[in-house]
């Protein structure tokens, strides 16, 4: 059987996110940053799946379901890899906490994991695609690709190819 994953792929114009900096100016590294990257997939997300956020800085989520009060969903950037783990367990000299990471999986019903579609930066938009991921997925992956809280990029291209990918795009002027 094969696990169905969705995709929301949202592109973006490039004149609304760089706040009248001209492209000539504007690094597009700049639009790689996780900083400035994690806002727009989350914005999104909570539009196309009728999500709310949870708490700012919550340790183990970033949306909570409207519908369902006891959903959750937490949200990762994909880089070289993905880091699964909370973000109270990286950055500034924390290590990697195999409990952290389970409470993380169980309080979570989905994680949804963005990055730029490449070759998707032009002069004019930035397209990131938004994988809504089912928990079990993500353990399953985790166990099979993961380790010290990661899934490096190439295995996780590896376990979305074996999944069939629903594609829903929007653009937004």
């Amino acid at each position: 059987m094969t696990t169905v994953i969705e995709c929301l792929e949202l592109t973006i114009m490039r004149k609304n996110i760089q706040g009248g900096i001209p492209n000539s100016v504007f690094d597009p590294k700049d639009l790689l940053d996780w900083r400035f990257l994690h806002n727009h997939p989350t914005y999104a997300l909570m539009r196309w799946k009728n999500y709310k956020s949870f708490q700012r800085d919550a340790k183990h989520t970033d949306l909570q379901s409207i519908e369902d009060p006891k959903i959750y969903a937490e949200g990762k950037c994909i880089n070289k890899a993905v880091n699964l783990s909370p973000s109270s367990s990286t950055g500034c000299g924390r290590s990697f906490n195999e409990g952290k990471l389970q409470e993380c999986f169980t309080k979570n019903a989905y994680y949804f994991l963005y990055g730029i579609k490449e070759g998707s930066v032009n002069e004019v938009s930035i397209t990131i695609e938004i994988f809504w991921v089912p928990i079990d997925t993500i353990r399953k992956w985790y166990s099979d690709c993961g380790s010290n809280g990661k899934i490096t990029r190439n295995k996780l291209n590896q376990c979305l190819n074996q999944c069939e990918i629903v594609r829903t795009q929007e653009t937004l002027h």
